[in-house]
């Protein structure tokens, strides 16, 4: 039995109820995450930077995975490519891996910004980049800038 089975059927007018989610959120008297800030900014004009540190190959999935919803709605995005996560290049460059079906549909629709150097080069992924032509970002220290991003009308999120 799947869960339409089970399903119980609402009936009703929802129609106040939506009208004062929506005018709670329009007043601001909602708890704003990182994620609404982000969109508020791109709004404005900029774009959304994803900055994956993190490098659990699911956390970065969901990097790919948001970065790809978000751009196929419309967005700007960046997905930067830092930390723990430049080991993951062997994967991201594997096109039978989940992550490198992924990473080639973001390389793809050109929203990869690129992969910090300083990291790929400790991560010992940095050849392999070269050699795949992903653009290296060193400007603070080694290291991409995320004021560089904010500069350019970027919100950031960090993985």
């Amino acid at each position: 039995m799947g869960d339409r089975d089970n399903a119980v059927p609402r009936t009703g007018d929802f129609e106040e109820e939506r009208r004062r989610i929506v005018d709670d959120y329009a007043r601001g008297s909602y708890y704003r995450t990182s994620a609404d800030r982000a969109c508020e900014e791109e709004s404005r004009g900029g774009g959304i930077a994803l900055f994956a540190f993190n490098g659990e190959s699911m956390c970065f999935m969901h990097v790919l995975l948001n970065a790809l919803d978000m751009h196929q709605k419309g967005l700007t995005v960046a997905v930067v490519i830092e930390g723990a996560a430049c080991g993951l290049v062997p994967q991201l460059l594997d096109e039978s891996s989940p992550l490198g079906g992924h990473f080639l549909k973001a390389e793809a629709a050109g929203i990869i910004a690129g992969l910090c150097r300083a990291c790929a080069a400790k991560a010992g992924t940095l050849k392999e980049a070269e050699a795949r032509g992903i653009s290296l970002l060193s400007d603070m220290a080694g290291h991409p800038s995320m004021e560089a991003f904010r500069e350019r009308g970027f919100a950031i999120i960090t993985f």
